[in-house]
């Protein structure tokens, strides 16, 4: 499933719920946890928590425990073209 650039920014601010332009932590465990959209695209099963913690790991390019819309943006389009 490719999205589109809109559909990409519209999940990113679904997700991120105090709208202040990061992801964090708990806003991306909830996500996994309950947003179907996000769960579909990551194909993920199992704990939502080591989830979140493994995408921060992963995709955190700036090392500040939190995602920014250019690092969730990249994080789609790596996932997108991994399947």
């Amino acid at each position: 499933m490719n999205m589109s650039q809109k559909k990409i920014v519209n999940l990113f601010y679904k997700i991120d719920k105090d709208e202040n332009g990061y992801i964090n932590i708990s806003e991306l465990i909830e996500g996994v946890a309950t947003n179907e959209d996000f769960k579909q695209l990551l194909k993920l099963s199992g704990d939502a928590e080591e989830n979140a913690k493994r995408i921060i790991a992963l995709f955190d390019k700036d090392f500040d425990a939190e995602i920014d819309l250019p690092e969730f943006m990249q994080m789609v389009r790596t996932i997108e073209n991994r399947q």
